[in-house]
């Protein structure tokens, strides 16, 4: 990657480690997590991630640990600068290559030096909790992107999920389609999964905007089923 002056970054004039290994911790309670990710965590030198999952998943672990807030570059100059057979753990939450910090690590640190345990993806925690099938759901992460058609999401899947983030959330949501689209959609969002204060909540369009937010949520959206037509008679 070049700077804005044509040099080359910091990341890019270190050599990568030997391996990173990225493991995606699932959508947060600690025995969610693999026993493949465990064993991982257990053998490493080195663990970065957000102060939730190093509190959560590192407790009996005496490697160092770094907590990761945004300094995403520093981060990964020093997992880059990290050689020989120093063990490198990365936490990621969810699914690790869904929206997600180990996306971003394996594009700067390459496929060849990183390895990926995955886990419970928080998508899929949500509809266990709904004990419903998700084969015909679409999805959609919305989470860090500036710009999005929703209208055209909505006309475009009768059953879908979305990953909200703290700016597209779901006051955004309803501002973005309006009641005449938004009323022919049933809602359930589900937030903390797996963890104490836990949500998976049924919701109407206009409760949309009044619901209390959270940081990271996911909004399962389902077209709701035709009315009969006046004077149609019911099958018994």
């Amino acid at each position: 990657m070049l700077a804005k002056n044509g040099q080359k970054t910091m990341v890019d004039n270190l050599k990568p480690p030997a391996a990173v290994t990225i493991i995606g911790c699932g959508p947060g309670a600690a025995d969610l997590i693999t026993l493949r990710g465990s064993n991982a965590i257990r053998r490493a030198d080195l663990i970065a991630g957000s102060a939730r999952l190093v509190e959560t998943f590192t407790a009996e672990s005496s490697a160092e640990k770094i907590i990761t807030n945004k300094n995403y570059s520093e981060l990964f100059a020093r997992l880059a600068a990290t050689q020989g057979e120093t063990k490198v753990v990365l936490l990621v939450s969810g699914d690790p290559l869904f929206s997600s910090l180990g996306a971003l690590a394996i594009k700067k640190l390459g496929k060849e030096n990183c390895e990926v345990i995955g886990g419970i993806g928080s998508f899929q925690q949500a509809f266990i909790n709904l004990k419903e099938p998700w084969t015909n759901y679409n999805i959609i992460s919305l989470h860090g992107k500036a710009y999005h058609n929703i209208e055209k999401i909505f006309a475009d899947n009768a059953a879908f999920a979305l990953l909200l983030d703290p700016k597209r959330n779901l006051k955004y949501i309803k501002e973005a389609i309006g009641e005449a689209v938004g009323s022919r959609y049933l809602y359930t969002v589900a937030t903390n999964l797996s963890l104490p204060d836990e949500e998976v909540t049924e919701l109407s369009y206009d409760e949309l905007g009044t619901h209390p937010e959270q940081s990271l949520s996911i909004l399962i959206i389902k077209k709701k089923p035709p009315e009969p037509l006046k004077g149609e008679a019911s099958i018994e």
